[in-house]
């Protein structure tokens, strides 16, 4: 089963929607029927991912999109962009 995630928020910090996609994909990498773990970060949150202690496991697959940090931004990304990269 493969599953995408995503922790796009306006925080750059360690906050209530990245921190529980983190958990949710570090205790999705715990189990064998998931073939991939498809994890969706804000380019500011880069350093957060990289300070979350999720393993460099090859089935782990981060994609960064461009997208703006304003409410405007975000939600656009979530209604346009979001449904084609889970298809």
């Amino acid at each position: 089963m493969k599953v995408l995630l995503a922790a796009v928020s306006s925080a750059s910090g360690l906050s209530g929607v990245p921190r529980h996609a983190f958990n949710l994909a570090y205790c999705l990498l715990d189990r064998k029927e998931i073939s991939e773990v498809h994890l969706a970060i804000a380019p500011w949150q880069q350093q957060l991912l990289r300070d979350s202690g999720l393993p460099h496991e090859p089935r782990l697959h981060i994609h960064i999109p461009q997208l703006t940090r304003g409410t405007f931004g975000r939600n656009s990304w979530f209604y346009r962009s979001f449904p084609r990269l889970a298809h």
